[in-house]
């Protein structure tokens, strides 16, 4: 199931035609990014720098989801459930 996720997430990335856009290329935009230094390059720099931006936001948001997601979890469970009352 991974495997045909991460599939369709690249092709969709390819069908965009977005410019080092595709996150399974995350290493290759690095090392772009740090090759492209010494030619100076500014447009090239600068899409590269935007996409490393890009990933690392939705990084950054996917963690903090995931977060808020496990305090949630742990809210949830700590209140005792119907079934858990005494029947008094």
């Amino acid at each position: 199931m991974a495997a045909i996720a991460l599939g369709m997430q690249n092709a969709n990335a390819r069908e965009l035609a977005v410019p080092d856009g595709t996150t399974t290329v995350l290493t290759m935009t690095l090392t772009g990014f740090a090759a492209d230094l010494r030619d100076r390059n500014l447009p090239v720099l600068t899409r590269r720098l935007l996409t490393i931006t890009a990933i690392l936001r939705g990084a950054l948001l996917g963690g903090a989801l995931l977060v808020l997601q496990g305090i949630g979890a742990w809210t949830i469970g700590q209140r005792p459930g119907a079934w858990q009352s005494p029947t008094h």
